[in-house]
């Protein structure tokens, strides 16, 4: 199985909700202890995010005032992920 190099990459897209359920504009979303690649959920708390094909990812969500999200992704694939921030 061949493996991935640093130009493979694949886009991870999710979507942020407060704990009332409602989207979350505005959070930011970044790979926890990678170069600082930010990326901000749009109007209804959506956001798209390259990271390295193949490999384990720890995302951080963040909105000031309404609390931090981290999420372990083992392997990034295209389903799109639901975050709960403060979760």
């Amino acid at each position: 199985m061949p493996t991935a190099t640093a130009s493979q990459t694949v886009t991870l897209r999710g979507i942020v909700s407060m704990p009332t359920g409602q989207p979350q504009p505005g959070a930011s979303v970044y790979v926890a202890g990678a170069a600082r690649q930010l990326v901000v959920t749009d109007a209804q708390g959506a956001f798209a995010l390259p990271v390295p094909a193949g490999a384990a990812v720890s995302l951080r969500i963040e909105y000031f005032g309404e609390g931090i999200s981290r999420m372990e992704v083992p392997t990034p694939t295209a389903k799109v992920l639901h975050i709960t921030l403060g979760q």
